[in-house]
């Protein structure tokens, strides 16, 4: 398997496959969309990541630049749902 993730999933045994998955990235009132390979258990779902793409997540909840690299594209708007 490439990108040093486990065949088998730490959670519960079930079979590894590398897939494209996007993740959400939470950094402060905004929400990042992110596609990257992740290693995807058949079994229970767990998305298992590198080292290279945790250390990547991290940088953009610190709000790290990272242009020229990647850039950034509006894609719509988010809603806050308040009750009553």
């Amino acid at each position: 398997m490439s990108k040093n993730i486990v065949s088998i999933c730490p959670v519960c045994g079930g079979e590894v496959v590398i897939k494209k998955v996007e993740k959400l990235i939470r950094r402060g009132r905004d929400v990042l969309i992110v596609q990257v390979e992740a290693g995807v258990c058949t079994k229970c779902g767990e998305h298992i990541y590198d080292l290279e793409t945790q250390e990547l997540f991290q940088r953009l909840r610190q709000g790290e630049s990272l242009f020229p690299a990647f850039h950034l594209h509006r894609i719509g708007y988010a809603y806050e749902v308040i009750p009553g």
